[in-house]
């Protein structure tokens, strides 16, 4: 299974389905199911910063925590569908939206259906409200969408790494398999 890590507090709004989308300046091609690892490190605050402030209080509130510390960190707290890869767009329009890519032919081309639209391209509106706080939405920047959020039911220890990496899939599964059992 691929994994990737995220730092707090957004691994666990994410977990929480509070966060729609996990933005990278990098995009992938990847569509699957997904490992969410919260990474050893937090997001730094500028405590000059009025937004930086905000995001700690609002995600401290939502989260139900007193301090990040209270989150787990270097652990697989959630696994969830990888969708869809989005790229923030429309700088020459009043507001950006989001556009995945089209699929290309062997050419290098578009792929274009009997009616001529591009094959495989979405539009998304631009995020709102607290979403545009938990990621970085400038124009070029990806926003990955997630489904299917599930939190495990115990954070699992685990070491992670940049990018997106691989999980074996037994770590997972023990987990899942340590739910069921009791729930019986």
């Amino acid at each position: 299974m691929k994994a990737i890590t995220i730092l707090q507090p957004y691994a666990s709004l994410k977990a929480a389905g509070l966060k729609i989308y996990e933005t990278r300046s990098w995009e992938t091609s990847y569509r699957g199911k997904i490992a969410i690892h919260a990474g050893k490190n937090d997001f730094v605050i500028n405590p000059a910063n009025a937004a930086d402030k905000t995001l700690q209080e609002k995600s401290l509130a939502a989260l139900g925590v007193e301090n990040w510390g209270r989150l787990p960190h270097s652990a697989i707290i959630a696994v969830a569908d990888l969708v869809e890869c989005y790229q923030v767009v429309g700088a020459a329009h009043p507001k950006p939206w989001l556009e995945s890519k089209p699929i290309l032919d062997k050419n290098g081309e578009f792929k274009r259906g009997e009616d001529g639209r591009r094959i495989g391209w979405k539009e998304k509106p631009y995020p709102e409200g607290d979403e545009l706080m938990y990621g970085n939405f400038e124009i070029g920047q990806w926003a990955w969408e997630f489904e299917n959020v599930t939190p495990l039911p115990a954070p699992i220890p685990y070491r992670g790494n940049q990018r997106l990496w691989e999980l074996p899939d037994s770590v997972i599964e023990a987990a899942l398999r340590g739910k069921e059992s009791e729930s019986q």
